[in-house]
């Protein structure tokens, strides 16, 4: 609303000025001030999307902590695995960051995360290019209902065995002095997340990521609101973070208002959207966000490409067409573009197709 245009035509016919200058003034400081506390955006953690290249992009644009994909306790269990452990590859760019583990052996566990908390002494690579850096926290995968992790008896599925979960973020906690968080859904057929999280409450875990669906609802259906509202309510002491759903700088106010969570993790919200961190955050300072133009998104788009490129040298860009197709899946034109933008292998290639649009 244009408040001075409105006082304006209340006052026409007095002239009264100098009132009219304070009540203007009033109504500015109004309207400019924050809607809500600052709050804290974490880049949530997504397989085969969170790698280094995306977390530096969302960082630039006003992300507060970064996740890795989620890795393997197992994997690095076994044999260090090179290709697991460069899921976990950091730079001090990108600080804080947090690493995700999956896994349902507290052994396992227990090794994986002795290998995370000492990164900067564990690098199997020669090559200068991959860097490794301990995370400033590890977070726990309780709550991924992908079917293959879920197969494993891992992810989701712990919610059902909490004794065998307590083990497993009891073991984390024995091997670290990181702070330890852990991912869950609203619920799981046999329990709820509140029941869950009163069965392992105990254990000195600090923050509890919350995706406010149950497993059965997979990434379908509206945002559980109010479980999200209880377990904040029920656990004060705990960092309670909202998941699911966030789309746009409306929708985050709307979990914040609703839940009185601590903070947002946005996921598939800002696939092709990375802006989205910004955007929320001028959103809650100051009622209003500007959406990239063509312009922008082929500015971070390249330095999207580039830096895949830079921590994937033996690769081509054919496993980053997939951010292609969403940074540009809402222009005229779009399916043209993205029938090119598929064919893509080299960073001249993309340049030479993104500098004709």
């Amino acid at each position: 609303m244009n408040f001075e245009i409105v006082i304006r035509d209340l006052f026409d016919i007095c002239n009264f000025e100098f009132e009219l200058f304070i009540i203007i003034n009033l109504f500015k400081k109004l309207s400019e001030k924050k809607l809500v506390k600052p709050i804290k955006l974490s880049l949530s953690p997504m397989a085969g999307i969170t790698d280094l290249p995306f977390r530096l992009i969302c960082k630039k644009l006003r992300a507060d902590l970064v996740y890795s994909e989620m890795i393997s306790a197992t994997g690095l269990f076994y044999s260090k695995n090179k290709k697991n452990l460069t899921l976990a590859q950091s730079i001090p760019e990108e600080s804080p960051t947090a690493i995700q583990l999956f896994g349902n052996n507290p052994e396992h566990f227990a090794k994986a995360t002795q290998i995370i908390s000492d990164l900067d002494k564990n690098n199997p690579y020669k090559a200068k290019i991959i860097k490794f850096r301990p995370p400033e926290e590890i977070n726990i995968n309780l709550g991924c209902p992908a079917k293959k992790i879920y197969k494993q008896a891992s992810g989701c599925f712990l919610m059902k065995k909490p004794l065998l979960a307590k083990k497993i973020i009891q073991a984390v906690l024995d091997n670290t002095n990181l702070p330890v968080s852990i991912k869950i859904r609203t619920g799981i057929s046999t329990i709820e997340a509140l029941e869950f999280l009163t069965k392992i409450k105990d254990l000195k875990w600090n923050k509890v990521i919350v995706h406010g669906r149950t497993y059965e609802k997979g990434f379908i259906g509206k945002i559980d609101f109010d479980k999200i509202k209880e377990i904040k309510k029920m656990f004060p002491e705990k960092k309670v973070v909202a998941n699911g759903g966030i789309f746009s700088p409306e929708a985050a106010l709307e979990v914040l208002e609703k839940t009185g969570v601590d903070e947002l993790a946005i996921a598939r919200g800002c696939l092709g959207n990375p802006w989205l961190f910004k955007q929320i955050k001028d959103f809650l300072e100051a009622g209003q966000y500007s959406r990239p133009s063509l312009e922008e998104i082929k500015i971070i788009t390249l330095e999207h490409a580039k830096l895949f490129k830079k921590y994937n040298p033996t690769k081509n860009l054919q496993p980053f067409r997939k951010h292609l197709g969403w940074y540009f899946k809402d222009f005229p034109n779009a399916k043209q573009l993205r029938k090119q933008l598929f064919s893509v292998e080299t960073l001249s290639e993309l340049k030479k197709i993104l500098k004709n649009q």
